[in-house]
């Protein structure tokens, strides 16, 4: 994996694409262990020490070692604002199931005192709306609502905002329940 490059009208001779990129954006190996850990801190991941990473650095850089940790995959993705492909990378592999449930923890973790509030709207509001027309139509709304904020529960929001957000699930099971009841539909109640 070779590679070659010219800059900035200077000759840079790279070993990798990996070198070649930190050389194109004039980052020292330094600076880049510094962004390293800085990021892998933003992320909450652990990565080697300074001193390990300037070795590994060398290695990577120089094609002795591939970068085959996924994890440092994406921290040089993400400070050099590369594709694995720029980088000399293999593509990444996508799992699906596993992008899938990172979403829903992101979305979990987004959850606030604004949202729990939305939530509480919305059933408050359901309430209305049984109360002057009667809940026809209402059910399958309350059942998508607490299908959401069951999503929200089991994906783990953030203490102190997954008991309020229990406590409008609460509400809302209960609205649907009584909506149940009304329909002559025991066995959903």
């Amino acid at each position: 994996m070779q590679v070659s490059t010219i800059i900035r009208g200077s000759a840079l001779m790279a070993a990798t694409r990996l070198q070649a990129v930190r050389k194109s954006l004039g980052y020292s190996a330094d600076a880049v262990i510094g962004m390293l850990h800085q990021r892998a801190s933003m992320l909450g991941e652990s990565v080697m020490s300074r001193a390990s990473l300037k070795t590994k650095l060398s290695r990577w850089e120089n094609g002795h070692e591939a970068v085959s940790l996924p994890v440092y995959q994406r921290l040089f993705r993400d400070i050099y604002g590369r594709t694995n492909e720029e980088l000399g990378f293999p593509p990444e592999e996508t799992d699906v199931e596993a992008a899938e449930l990172r979403a829903r923890l992101g979305a979990a973790r987004t959850v606030d005192s604004a949202t729990i509030d939305l939530f509480r709207r919305q059933v408050d509001h359901a309430r209305h709306v049984d109360r002057r027309f009667g809940g026809i139509s209402l059910l399958d709304q309350l059942r998508n609502l607490i299908k959401q904020m069951e999503d929200l529960l089991r994906y783990g929001p953030q203490r102190g905002q997954r008991e309020a957000l229990a406590a409008v699930l609460v509400e809302a099971s209960t609205l649907a329940g009584w909506e149940s009841l009304d329909r002559n539909a025991t066995n959903q109640a």
